[in-house]
């Protein structure tokens, strides 16, 4: 489990189903992507994201609604989803391409600099630009980010 800013942290499911480690880091929401896990007094939402298909556009607008109400409301939260690599922080570049304004390469190389197995999957990427109105080509965006 990485921050990537003190209100938003990206991990695994594992993570999810570690209640000390969630009160440690003062974790009060969760953006789940991979399997729904429920914690005391911990506000959740899950979202069923598969890898390697399209990310429905209703599913964006629903988790970015969640992520906003709750980062207005104080929480600290975490995405999720089964490894920590892909799904969550997929949704994590869009929290903060909304949050902070940025681009999505800008914001994906935010997450990048604090989650270094951070590896969106292609089609989720596109998934995204679709929904941002933005047309960063994948490949395009790693040679940017890693030179």
């Amino acid at each position: 489990m990485d921050q990537i800013r003190p209100w938003l942290w990206v991990g695994n499911q594992y993570d999810t189903q570690d209640l000390t480690t969630l009160k440690t880091h003062h974790i009060s929401a969760i953006l789940q992507l991979h399997r729904h896990i429920k914690q005391p007094n911990i506000q959740e939402l899950f979202i069923p994201i598969e890898e390697g298909y399209p990310i429905p556009p209703y599913y964006i607008k629903q988790a970015m609604a969640f992520v906003i109400k709750a980062k207005a409301a104080g929480h600290v939260i975490l995405v999720a989803c089964g490894a920590g690599i892909s799904r969550s922080v997929i949704f994590a570049t869009a929290a903060l391409k909304i949050v902070e304004n940025l681009t999505l390469p800008q914001a994906f190389s935010e997450v990048l600099k604090r989650h270094a197995k951070a590896m969106p999957d292609e089609v989720h990427w596109q998934s995204m630009n679709d929904y941002f109105g933005e047309n960063t080509d994948y490949w395009e965006m790693w040679r940017t980010i890693t030179l």
